[in-house]
């Protein structure tokens, strides 16, 4: 797998930068079981739900980006899939984006720990104890036409299982 575009894959997601439709284009929920997430957040899924996303802004805009999310309390596990960067300028674009989330987080007092976990770039964020917002993990990769983002929430998810499950998930492609 190819390291991608963190950036641009978490500023759609936790962003305005898109906006959700009823049907899906690459039908994320299916790659991945609840019971893989259950054992991954730690948590009991609640339930899942799915749409795509026109990506706005960026070197990726227009693209389709589809998303799973399976409900597991007040932090979701995310899946993501889109179609992968063609050219240097989407990668680099997206490149820092990535740069551009970290700076803002710790900005704001996120601890953000960048790791590289066999060419898949992956981050963990711990909130700032105030804020009571949960850890996550997230990792991006590139693989068989797709680029794709895992964002783990949990007790206390770590990039390698944030990997983990991605690589799950990525198995199943096409």
């Amino acid at each position: 797998m190819k390291a991608i575009h963190l950036g641009i894959v978490f500023a759609a997601v936790l962003s305005v930068a898109a906006s959700l439709h009823a049907a899906t284009k690459y039908k994320p929920c299916s790659l991945l079981t609840s019971a893989e997430v259950k054992a991954a957040a730690g948590a009991e899924v609640k339930g899942t739900q799915e749409g795509d996303a026109v990506i706005r802004d960026g070197p990726m805009k227009g693209e389709t980006m589809t998303n799973c999310t399976w409900m597991i309390g007040n932090a979701p596990v995310i899946l993501s899939l889109q179609r992968a960067p063609r050219t240097a300028q989407e990668r680099t674009g997206s490149y820092s984006l990535l740069e551009s989330t970290d700076k803002t987080l710790r900005s704001q007092g996120w601890k953000v720990q960048p790791s590289k976990i066999g060419g898949t770039e992956c981050r963990t964020y711990v909130a700032p104890a105030a804020t009571g917002l949960p850890p996550f993990a997230a990792c991006v990769g590139e693989a068989k036409g797709f680029g794709f983002a895992i964002f783990l929430n949990g007790k206390a998810p770590s990039a390698q299982q944030a990997k983990a499950l991605l690589d799950k998930a990525v198995a199943r492609l096409p």
